[in-house]
């Protein structure tokens, strides 16, 4: 496999070429009555013209009945027109049905929040049942390259690999030892710690996110749980830290226990804001502090034991996207619908109207698209009824960040993802690639991973332009400005 890659300026071009762009023709979006008067996208795909439906509506489309594609094979959603590929294979990337009897194979995004894309779009980390359970694709040929070095990685423990936005080779991650942040080079396999926490924590058995945490934009700012024995408890939780990567220093501490924060179970994660501005715990409710830990806490308008991310709105204010409820809700006004709250002031925004849906179903959140804010992505999951009931099943769909009122934030629909949850392993976990032109989800077609399914990766493509198309040129442009200044190199 060849590694060498030649490197990208923000990476448009990237953007731009992951599809043919044959045509592409909308009528703009009636600011006054909310509606599109039309909005396609086509390409052509082996001599044949496809088309991308943009559908904003909320009817009820069934789930369309389909064998389960060949990987590397496209498929088109029956609905939706959305590009779709099947990334990983058991016989084909030799994976291993799981150690215990009749369960599958398993190739999963293990998470949201977070990106499988490197800072080039050349290569996507997985988990998977073979090897260390980390394992490397080209994400062109969709090629299983390797499974990275049982010497720094483990499947047996989360590792929290998160791709350095500059340099293509390297991810940060930790797990030998388990309290320290660590450095791995995919090119030659070899790896360095970068901080041992110990240093500071000499008791401390553990760091974490939680998976559910991030660093900053620019893979400088980290924030971690510091885990360490007290009254028999070997995980309980002793401090949050922030950690400058650069400077390598930590930039400030809170000791734990606070309320909603003491041990494991109580409070759920940790991470920083996209600027890395903000360290956020994820207790109840969601706390935002400075990284230097030096000012009160605000408060937000959600309980981080569920579902949410971290982004940006369609103005480039830090907020963090989650399903509404009662308990925390100015009013209880989000409850049941979709919100955001800005990290800043602590103000909600309610983004629809009751979401409902069957008993049973959930939802994941994602907000990692760096180069396309102002949109949160949603995959929703549950066991398989007899007859589907509602527009939001077995799907994905993005949900528009705004403040704006008239007219209300749009929901775009994607696609299907043919997932039957039997356990957390089926969740589709969908996620944003980095430059927000690619969706990655997982799903076990229908068969659950405990009763002999294999769960495999697939592989959304988005119409190349849809951030300008839906958002306009101008706004388009001034949030892409806005992120690509977070991202750069400041030191």
């Amino acid at each position: 496999m060849n590694f060498d890659i030649k490197p990208h300026s923000m990476l448009w071009g990237f953007f731009f070429s992951s599809v043919l762009l044959l045509l592409w023709q909308f009528t703009a979006w009636g600011q006054e009555t909310g509606e599109y008067e039309g909005l396609r996208f086509s390409y052509q795909e082996k001599g044949r013209i496809k088309t991308h439906r943009y559908v904003f509506d909320k009817e009820l489309y069934p789930l369309p009945d389909m064998s389960k594609p060949q990987k590397g094979i496209s498929y088109f959603d029956k609905v939706f027109g959305t590009k779709i590929t099947r990334i990983s294979d058991r016989k084909k990337d030799q994976l291993r049905h799981w150690p215990k009897k009749n369960y599958g194979s398993l190739v999963h995004t293990s998470y949201p929040k977070h990106h499988y894309d490197n800072a080039t779009g050349n290569f996507l980390l997985f988990q998977g049942s073979r090897g260390s359970g980390q394992l490397l694709y080209d994400s062109k040929s969709l090629t299983l390259i390797k499974t990275l070095s049982t010497k720094a990685v483990n499947w047996n423990a989360p590792i929290e690999a998160r791709w350095d936005s500059h340099d293509p080779y390297t991810f940060y991650f930790h797990f030998r030892p388990p309290t320290a942040l660590s450095v791995y080079n995919i090119k030659t396999d070899q790896y360095k710690i970068i901080h041992d926490f110990r240093n500071e924590f000499p008791d401390a058995t553990s760091i974490t996110m939680a998976e559910e945490g991030n660093c900053s934009y620019d893979s400088r700012y980290f924030a971690f749980l510091v885990r360490a024995p007290k009254g028999g408890d070997k995980w309980a939780h002793k401090s949050v830290v922030c950690y400058d990567r650069v400077k390598q220093r930590i930039t400030g501490k809170l000791d734990l226990p606070i309320p909603g924060f003491e041990r494991q179970g109580a409070g759920n994660w940790v991470g920083m804001s996209p600027s890395g501005k903000y360290v956020l715990l994820g207790t109840a409710p969601v706390l935002v502090y400075d990284r230097k830990f030096s000012k009160p806490p605000v408060k937000l308008t959600h309980g981080g034991g569920w579902h949410c991310d971290i982004g940006l709105d369609d103005e480039g204010r830090e907020v963090i996207f989650y399903p509404g409820g009662r308990t925390y809700s100015p009013q209880g006004q989000s409850d049941g619908c979709y919100a955001m709250c800005d990290l800043e002031t602590g103000m909600e925004t309610v983004l629809s109207d009751k979401i409902g849906g069957p008993k049973g179903m959930g939802m994941h959140f994602d907000v990692s698209a760096i180069f396309t804010p102002g949109w949160g992505l949603v995959s929703t999951y549950h066991i398989a009824p007899d007859i589907q009931t509602h527009w939001a099943e077995y799907s994905i769909h993005l949900v528009e960040l705004t403040r704006r009122k008239n007219p209300l934030p749009r929901i775009w629909r994607i696609c299907h993802t043919h997932v039957n949850r039997g356990s957390y392993n089926d969740d589709p976990f969908a996620t944003f690639g980095r430059f927000g032109n690619k969706i990655f989800f997982a799903s076990n077609w229908g068969t659950p991973f405990k009763s002999g399914g294999d769960v495999d990766v697939y592989q959304v493509e988005l119409p190349p332009d849809w951030h300008e198309a839906l958002m306009g040129m101008e706004k388009s442009e001034r949030l892409l400005r806005l992120v690509e200044n977070m991202v750069q190199k400041k030191w």
